[in-house]
């Protein structure tokens, strides 16, 4: 069936450049769910959210973070609703 997906991620810092962050179903890119240029941006949430068709057995979601900076960001923060991955049928 159908799964809303859906994603928090914090970076702390500054960097110029861009943020990308990629859903990925069974290993391959399915979807970019977000490009965000960080424009030196200091401490910067994303939650992008995506509608996804899953088998319910062997189908697996995955989710990846690019920034292309290539200076240092901190990920996530002192709490836990800083990063999270969530999905319902």
């Amino acid at each position: 069936g159908y799964y809303q997906i859906s994603h928090g991620l914090f970076l702390g810092g500054s960097a110029s450049g861009n943020t990308f962050i990629y859903l990925y179903k069974n290993g391959t890119n399915y979807a970019q769910l977000t490009r965000v240029p960080n424009n030196n941006s200091v401490n910067q949430f994303f939650s992008p959210s995506c509608l996804v068709y899953c088998n319910g057995t062997t189908d697996y979601l995955e989710i990846y973070t690019y920034q292309s900076s290539g200076g240092s960001l901190n990920v996530g923060g002192a709490s836990s609703d800083t990063m999270w991955f969530s999905g319902f049928f």
